[in-house]
């Protein structure tokens, strides 16, 4: 169903792929009182059998493709604000900084264009999603201490039967897990938003998915201010 490709809002966020390999260029250059994270560049999307090369255009903007129909463009306000979303030392999940996510697949349910929106916290309160003839908001009403959300709301706008359904998230640091949950709601298609779990590796990188995929990092860079 269309409804649980939606996840990706907090699926493929820390994904993010750029330019070097394995200790490759580091964007700004590499001294020790710099910020630095790591990302990959190479992954493999083990679910649906996609191997991504990702390039970084050193300030904004990361584009994931297959070198055909699949493409996942990151769109970030900043170097700085990239950077700091995984930095050194990584704490899991709690530096969301990416601006929007555009998604274009030979899967039509995975064409989606993902907006998201702070406050003068950095909490995240709400992602508004299109993809293709629907369009839906999550909202997020509760942080916790590490201004990762917690509870909020999900909702088809058009396209979809679903209003009110619950959405929450809880967090274990030890396992890098971010455990999704969503009930209750009105409408047939909210049985549908029903996400698996977040979890991320040593350096902040995606590695399985709200969305159910799931990720062999083939390679990965460094990138500084």
């Amino acid at each position: 169903m269309k409804t649980k490709t939606l996840w990706l809002a907090t699926a493929l966020l820390l994904s993010a792929c750029a330019q070097s390999g394995d200790g490759g260029t580091q964007t700004g250059g590499s001294t020790t009182s710099q910020t630095c994270r790591k990302y990959p560049t190479s992954m493999t999307d083990t679910t649906a059998t996609i191997t991504y090369t990702c390039t970084f255009n050193g300030s904004t903007t990361l584009t994931c493709t297959n070198g055909g129909a699949e493409q996942i463009t990151y769109t970030y306000p900043s170097l700085q604000a990239f950077v700091d979303e995984a930095a050194t030392p990584v704490s899991v999940f709690n530096r969301r900084r990416i601006s929007s996510m555009a998604i274009v697949s030979a899967n039509a349910t995975f064409q989606q264009t993902l907006n998201f929106n702070y406050n003068g916290s950095n909490q995240l309160t709400s992602i508004g999603v299109v993809g293709g003839t629907y369009t839906a908001t999550y909202s997020y009403t509760a942080w916790d201490a590490n201004n990762r959300q917690t509870t909020g709301t999900f909702a088809f706008n058009t396209g979809g039967v679903c209003t009110g359904r619950s959405i929450t998230a809880s967090y274990d640091d030890t396992t890098r897990t971010q455990t999704n949950g969503a009930t209750g709601g009105t409408g047939a298609n909210c049985a549908s938003a029903a996400p698996c779990n977040d979890v991320q590796d040593a350096d902040g990188v995606t590695t399985s998915s709200a969305v159910c995929r799931n990720y062999t990092i083939n390679s990965k860079g460094t990138a500084c201010y």
